[in-house]
């Protein structure tokens, strides 16, 4: 069952990627608008994202999965991270 909505484990993992990190820039957008421009902003933005993903059981997806993959010369999190976000995407 699992191979008929996904090719491959990295298809699979680039896919809640994507979910997780469109998820993240809303929650952050969110935070952003309802604090002032500037520092007052950026620091609203961070204590959402530190309360919200890095503090909550299991931690941040996209931290462990840089770590896990800064330790590791190819494997499969490091290419579903390639494929999931394309360069300038989340710019």
């Amino acid at each position: 069952m699992f191979y008929e909505r996904f090719e491959s484990r990295t298809e699979l993992i680039a896919e809640m990627l994507v979910e997780y990190s469109s998820t993240l820039l809303r929650d952050a957008e969110a935070a952003g608008r309802a604090a002032p421009k500037g520092i007052r902003r950026l620091v609203c933005i961070l204590e959402m994202w530190l309360r919200n993903y890095v503090l909550r059981e299991g931690g941040c997806l996209i931290l462990s999965g840089a770590i896990e993959c800064a330790s590791r010369p190819n494997d499969v999190i490091r290419n579903a991270m390639k494929s999931a976000v394309k360069p300038g995407e989340l710019a």
